[in-house]
């Protein structure tokens, strides 16, 4: 799989993902703005945010063929981003303090999608030029705000998404983040094997996983917390490599910034995929009890 990242037919499945140009994500995009930028305080931590990870994105492409540093800067900018953007967990830090410090978990959240009011041009602003990529989400802020569970547990953070093109792919895999194939086929086997080599070579990791598999509200329309279904596989994976997965739910207060509330940290038992199914459905159904009710 790996070596198909530089095919033409793998490059234009990871663009066909990063299209920004779909009216959902317009709509989607402009519902998180509205939900997010209500006041001046997160406007100027967001454009702060932006500047941040402008400048981090310049510095480790120029480093790029040092894996060491960019994973350096790469867990540095996750802690950059927090201190300009606050994140705090306001429920259920005790599910933390039940688990055993520096072990690998999953964090399994809402595919809130603040990261959408960053975007930036990578050829003008990072002098990077992949025809047919002009608008780039930069992704540290795809999860940074997930830092304080991380730290808690005495764990680095990383996440899985869909793969990048060019440079940022080669960032994103020396980052040890976890890139989801943009083909479908071996898929899931990709997953786990690229999971398993991550926790093996740093055990000390905290792997943030999106089970919605898309912007939570975008297929639907609806707002930024109308969760979508959760997807099975982040769950399969968790029982096949036996890694608790901590459930966290993420809300933005606009004046104070990212809530997290921990409901539970469980090794799910490997089962059929009704049992996986049932699974991902209750905690779909927990989560979105509580956001609701953030809402209100």
């Amino acid at each position: 799989m790996e070596s198909s990242r530089n095919e033409a037919a793998y490059l234009a499945a990871v663009l066909s993902q990063k299209n920004q140009d779909d009216p959902k994500e317009s709509a989607i995009r402009e519902k998180i703005s509205a939900t997010v930028l209500r006041d001046e305080w997160a406007r100027a931590a967001f454009a702060r945010v932006r500047d941040i990870q402008v400048a981090y994105l310049r510095d480790v492409v120029a480093h790029v063929a040092d894996a060491e540093y960019v994973h350096a800067a790469s867990q540095k900018v996750l802690r950059d981003i927090v201190e300009a953007l606050p994140s705090q967990i306001v429920e259920g830090r005790e599910t933390l303090e039940s688990l055993p410090k520096a072990k690998p978990v999953l964090v399994a959240t809402n595919h809130f999608g603040a990261y959408k009011l960053l975007g930036i041009n990578p050829k003008e602003e990072l002098g990077v030029d992949i025809p047919g990529y002009t608008d780039m989400y930069p992704f540290p802020a795809y999860f940074a705000a997930l830092n304080p569970v991380a730290k808690e547990l005495g764990l680095g953070l990383y996440y899985s998404s869909n793969d990048f093109p060019g440079v940022f792919g080669e960032i994103h895999s020396k980052s040890g983040f976890i890139h989801i194939p943009a083909l479908k086929e071996g898929r899931t086997a990709a997953l786990i094997e690229q999971t398993k080599q991550v926790v093996e070579r740093r055990p000390e990791s905290a792997i943030v996983i999106f089970p919605e598999g898309t912007t939570s509200g975008k297929p639907t329309g609806m707002g930024p917390y109308a969760l979508n279904s959760f997807k099975t596989g982040a769950y399969v994976l968790a029982a096949e490599l036996a890694l608790p997965v901590v459930l966290v739910a993420q809300y933005f207060h606009p004046s104070e910034g990212f809530k997290l509330k921990i409901f539970s940290a469980t090794i799910p038992p490997k089962t059929d995929k009704a049992g996986y199914e049932a699974l991902a459905a209750e905690q779909q159904r927990v989560m979105q009890e509580w956001l609701s009710a953030q809402e209100k």
